[in-house]
């Protein structure tokens, strides 16, 4: 039996900004991150990842061999003591792998954030660093009115802060999406699905994208500006429903309404 994922799921900078991964990659690692939280490390099968992500194992040993090779996942194989076959993977995710300086992930002026003693597993504190993480990842989402500008991996952190789940599926709508929308009015999107969805998925997410598409909204000012139009219509209409004269029969078979007099 697998362990039960967290509700969260940890996608540190350096895993979103280098570009040496696939999307699918950063994706799985924090499908990685969030199945270790109990014990630092997690134990899924290529099977399991497999299943759910309907790819291939092959496909899934190539995410886990890049990762690993990269050095944002350490793999033990844990062995029978009688036979040495292997009974256990493990997996740990690495809060922050060794530097390379060759890798075009970001510049010197971006990394200036990033503490460089910082240098371990996620482990013991995970659930603790998940809690600090994601508390980051939600004021990100709130402060997004004064960023001017967001890249791609920016937002599906940002998404993802919001209850919303991204598979290799439906990454690939997203990037579709990031190159039709301004990237600020996705991450609106995002937040609107959080609050009025009761189980925030990317159905949901997408018909907002799609109607903001149709729409051809282009900022948040537009979808706001929309929302209140929409709001106020509602009112009108539940006025005038409230006013509107309930018809029934009169006593001489005839249509009779509220505002006629009867004797």
């Amino acid at each position: 039996m697998h362990e039960q994922p967290s509700y969260y799921s940890i996608l540190t900078a350096n895993v979103r900004y280098d570009k040496r991964l696939r999307a699918s990659e950063k994706v799985f690692f924090s499908e990685i991150t969030a199945l270790s939280n109990k014990y630092g490390y997690c134990t899924a099968s290529n099977r399991y990842f497999a299943n759910l992500y309907e790819v291939s194992k092959d496909t899934v040993s190539t995410w886990v061999s890049d990762l690993v090779k990269l050095g944002y996942v350490k793999r033990e194989e844990i062995r029978s003591e009688q036979t040495k076959e292997v009974i256990e993977r493990r997996l740990y995710p690495v809060a922050t792998p060794p530097i390379d300086k060759k890798a075009d992930r970001y510049s010197s002026k971006d990394r200036e954030g990033i503490d460089k003693k910082v240098d371990t597993p996620i482990g013991k504190k995970a659930e603790e660093n998940t809690t600090s993480l994601n508390i980051t990842s939600i004021n990100k989402v709130a402060a997004v009115g004064e960023r001017k500008k967001l890249d791609e991996t920016d937002i599906f952190g940002e998404v993802q802060a919001c209850g919303i789940q991204i598979t290799p599926f439906n990454q690939q709508l997203l990037v579709d999406y990031i190159q039709k929308l301004n990237p600020e009015l996705i991450v609106y999107a995002a937040q609107q699905t959080s609050v009025s969805a009761k189980h925030p998925n990317f159905n949901y997410f997408k018909a907002i994208l799609e109607r903001y598409i149709q729409l051809g909204l282009e900022s948040v000012e537009d979808a706001k500006e929309l929302e209140a139009k929409f709001e106020a219509n509602k009112q009108q209409r539940n006025r005038s429903y409230a006013k509107k004269p309930t018809s029934t029969k009169s006593k001489w078979g005839g249509q009779l309404n509220e505002y006629d007099v009867t004797f």
